[in-house]
């Protein structure tokens, strides 16, 4: 049994005593937090900075953080930002920095099935780029 803490430190019950044990992300990503909001990734909250500034020059009015979309009955996707445009249109944004085998999937369903734009975004949180945009 482990139990987390967000300080990366879990307690473990080994052997009928409790220990605590260092924990990290499966792909080495650090926790970070921009303006008062808790990232799970220094990417995500760069991503997210940028978001702020589209935000500040009338580009976007509205953030909002881990917008599910169904792409199939049985595969949805948790996107990192969804984003409202002062006309009331809506796109997405995902902060990529390690591609798995279910991103590689998603992002062929999102071609088909997807709502709206995806932006793809990639990079070190020093200088996130985005790499890629999809259209429905």
């Amino acid at each position: 049994m482990v139990i987390k803490k967000s300080d990366g430190l879990g307690l473990s019950f080994y052997g009928g005593r409790f220990f605590y044990k260092f924990m990290w992300h499966k792909y080495k990503a650090k926790k970070t937090e921009v303006s008062g909001e808790a990232f799970p990734s220094k990417l995500e909250g760069a991503v997210y900075s940028l978001l702020l500034l589209r935000k500040k020059a009338g580009e976007i009015s509205e953030i909002k953080r881990q917008g599910a979309v169904t792409l199939t009955p049985s595969i949805s996707w948790k996107v990192d930002f969804e984003c409202v445009r002062p006309d009331g249109t809506s796109f997405f944004c995902e902060a990529k920095g390690i591609e798995t085998e279910g991103y590689s999937l998603k992002k062929r369903l999102w071609k088909d099935f997807g709502k709206t734009t995806l932006e793809i975004w990639k990079g070190s949180y020093q200088k996130p780029f985005l790499h890629e945009t999809l259209s429905a």
